[in-house]
């Protein structure tokens, strides 16, 4: 968060909800596994947000970058991508092909910005 890190606690800093996430414990559980020695959350997350707005032109979507430059000032590499959104689209009945546009639009820039790191999407119990 701002060029500096932090230990892990919720709620996470830079992501705007005030409860509790998944990343502390997805943390816990890679490094306890042995897969990994340390891991570094770059938390962006919006509360109530819609795909578009991460989109290119979204109002969220300058977190996206603005993230992607300070990993890489802060000699940060990254290595995977995670995206835990969507319970908001359902409420607005947002279209598949719509949603898809979109999101494939965010990954394009976030690829034109040089991160290649694979991206895993979850799977939210009210969006199907």
């Amino acid at each position: 968060f701002e060029n500096e890190l932090y230990a892990a606690q919720d709620p996470l800093i830079g992501a705007s909800g005030t409860g509790g996430s998944v990343w502390t414990w997805l943390g816990d559980k890679l490094i306890d596994s042995g897969q990994y020695d340390a891991i570094v959350f770059i938390a962006i997350g919006g509360s109530g947000t819609a795909i578009k707005e991460w989109a290119p032109g979204g109002q969220m979507h300058d977190r996206i970058i603005s993230a992607i430059k300070s990993a890489r000032k802060s000699d940060l590499h990254i290595t995977h991508l995670l995206w835990h959104q969507g319970e908001t689209d359902a409420l607005l009945g947002t279209g598949r092909q719509q949603y898809q546009a979109y999101f494939r639009q965010m990954i394009a820039a976030i690829r034109n910005h040089g991160v290649s790191a694979p991206v895993f999407v979850s799977l939210a119990s009210r969006c199907k």
